[in-house]
């Protein structure tokens, strides 16, 4: 018998007041399977989106549809590609948790979610080729383990330039590479280029908000993504090979979408005081007011009524 069945066994019969069988413990980890992984989960995401995305119609109509088809897809000709675009504070970085917890039962903290954060992660632009190598092999390792893999890169404008090169083999039209099949990953990356064209063509828009539609920003976009210097995106080899399979424009928030959003994070953290609706206009997009929330003075809050 090995120490480890030994260990356990000690464990579940000495240690832990109620007895838990070993299946039982063996079930609770993490696997590559149906209990942990749902890609068909998809009208959850649509009823998440209804509930928690304010202000956003354009990835609120889209992106289910996009997943459905990518998920359901058997053979997918390459791994999904996602682009979401916008200014700081409109809800790129909570729909990518929203999609995360709708495909993993750990949500962000399953181990096939990689959160890729610039100052974190990349922080030394000098290290380009050291990055480059790290991140292939991390890419290469991860969906050799497991197919459903998700990889976010938050704040692609900060991301040293040509460090998205190394993606390019990953998601593009390859059976295989080294034996592994990366057509079942899904990549999201994050990013505030464009976000002011975006803010402009809302601005402009003739008719009401909910009628711009994704191909209202998506040329724009591409276009400013692939000239932006100093960011990842500047001339990749990504966007050259036309492999970003949908762009989704992150639209500027209104008034009301911000008062929505602090509704519900003031639910969330049982927060019992609401801010007065005067001292919301000065308030820009939903991240300054989670920040602002809880340090709010007495006298600026409203009791908040939960309905």
């Amino acid at each position: 018998m090995s120490i480890l069945l030994v260990f356990v066994q000690f464990i579940t019969t000495v240690v832990l007041p109620q007895p838990i069988t070993i299946s039982s413990l063996v079930s609770e980890i993490e696997a590559c399977n149906s209990d942990w992984i749902s890609v068909g989960n998809i009208s959850g995401l649509h009823y998440a989106f209804r509930g928690h995305l304010f202000g956003q119609h354009i990835a609120e109509e889209q992106l289910p549809v996009i997943m459905h088809g990518f998920f359901h897809d058997e053979n997918p000709q390459r791994a999904l590609v996602l682009s979401f675009h916008g200014r700081t504070g409109t809800g790129k970085n909570h729909v990518s948790s929203l999609i995360a917890e709708s495909i993993y039962r750990k949500g962000m903290g399953s181990q096939f979610v990689h959160l890729k954060v610039p100052q974190r992660d990349y922080p030394d632009k000098n290290k380009l080729q050291s990055y480059k190598k790290s991140l292939r092999e991390e890419i290469h390792s991860n969906v050799a383990q497991c197919a459903r893999q998700l990889f976010i890169f938050d704040e692609v404008e900060d991301l040293p330039d040509g460090l998205l090169d190394v993606v390019k083999p990953y998601i593009d039209y390859h059976d295989k590479l080294d034996g592994v099949d990366f057509k079942k990953s899904l990549f999201i990356f994050l990013s505030n280029v464009a976000g002011r064209d975006i803010s402009e063509i809302v601005l402009n828009h003739n008719s009401t908000r909910d009628t711009l539609r994704i191909r209202n920003f998506e040329k724009v976009i591409e276009k400013m993504s692939f000239n932006a210097k100093e960011t990842g995106f500047h001339r990749s080899r990504l966007l050259e090979s036309s492999l970003i399979s949908h762009y989704i424009p992150f639209l500027p928030l209104e008034s009301q979408h911000i008062e929505l959003c602090i509704k519900e994070e003031a639910i969330k953290a049982d927060f019992p005081h609401f801010p007065r609706r005067q001292s919301l206009k000065s308030w820009k997009n939903c991240s300054f007011g989670q920040k602002t929330l809880k340090s709010m003075p007495l006298k600026d809050a409203r009791i908040f009524v939960k309905s």
